[in-house]
Order: C-alpha cells, then sequence, then structure tokens
C-alpha cells in the first residue's frame, strides 16, 4: 500500500513539473513578483484521511527584501464518517522561493503547531512545496493564482499513520 502511495506521489510531481514546463512562454516575470500578502483556499486529497478529501487554507505575508514568506497553514482532514469527526490541524511556518521553472515560482513550505480531534490534542508539523501559476490580473492590480501543492504532514494525534501525503490545489489571490 505505501509503495502504491509513494508511487502515486511520485507520478503527480512528475506531471506537475511537465506541465509547468509545457507552460513556458517568453519573458514571463516570476509570478511572486511584489506579492506582499496571499490568501488561498483549496481542496486537497490525502489518502490517510477518511473520506480521502479535505480542505486547506493559507495565509502568506511576504518578509520585506527577501524572497521569503511567513505563512499559516489550516487543513481540515475528516478522520471518520460515522460519526463524523475531524482533525484540524493549524501551523505557522515560512515559505521559501526554491526556484523558477518556466517563469513559474517554486516555494518550499514548512509549519509546526497544533493539532485538534474532539478526543485529543497535540502537535503537528507539515513540509511540501507549492506552484504559483497566476491566472488573472484583476482591475485593482491584484492577481489570482493556481497553487498546486504536495505536503507531508506528521501530527502526534494521527493515530500512529505515520506521515500523511497531502496533495491538493488551491486558488489564492495576491495583493501588492
Amino acid at each position: 500500500m505505501k509503495k502504491t502511495l509513494m508511487g502515486l506521489l511520485a507520478c503527480g510531481v512528475t506531471a506537475l513539473a511537465g506541465a509547468v514546463s509545457a507552460m513556458a512562454q517568453d519573458n514571463v516575470q516570476p509570478a511572486s513578483q511584489d506579492v506582499a500578502k496571499l490568501y488561498a483556499v483549496g481542496g486537497s486529497y490525502s489518502p490517510g484521511a477518511s473520506p480521502a478529501f479535505a480542505g486547506t487554507a493559507m495565509v502568506a505575508i511576504k518578509i520585506p527584501n527577501t524572497s521569503t514568506y511567513g505563512v499559516t497553514i489550516y487543513d481540515a482532514l475528516p478522520t471518520s464518517v460515522k460519526p463524523f469527526k475531524i482533525t484540524t490541524n493549524i501551523g505557522a511556518g515560512v515559505a521559501q522561493k526554491l526556484t523558477t521553472i518556466a517563469g513559474y515560482d517554486v516555494f518550499g513550505t514548512t509549519s509546526a503547531g497544533l493539532t485538534y480531534t474532539s478526543t485529543n490534542t497535540g502537535w503537528n508539523a507539515t513540509f511540501g512545496g507549492a506552484v504559483m501559476i497566476p491566472i488573472k490580473t484583476l482591475k485593482d492590480g491584484s492577481k489570482l493564482y493556481l497553487m498546486p501543492e504536495g505536503r507531508g504532514m506528521k501530527s502526534s494525534v494521527s493515530d500512529g499513520s505515520g506521515v500523511q501525503v497531502i496533495v491538493g490545489v488551491q486558488f489564492a489571490l495576491g495583493t501588492y
């Protein structure tokens, strides 16, 4: 089972890298150029959750004169259907621009924080990455982004499930 999940994750990362490369354009400015704040929300897939679909939200604020953002990441992962339980993870951390591929910025993300279920409270840590793909500039100059992401999460209240994989897509609003 773990080999299958890791294989699926590797295929997803490879497909994402190929899709970003295929969208290459001449003279494309880096997606995050001058983004001061980013507000994102979206859906995610986590094979360790039941059901496997979950929600993710993020707020990122740029640290002046750097390519680093302070971030808060929120995940709502279903734990069971009957009774319906959600594991809530909220953490603070950093997102660091790692590289630009075909004009699209690739960020590494880390966070650590609190995990809460209806019966237990503990800690969580996440690590992973996201790509910022601009999709529309609004009249006020802010931009909408599509942000595919992949992360691993470890929680002290995960019932021994180890590192959980979270793969998702967020829609984000970047302000300047």
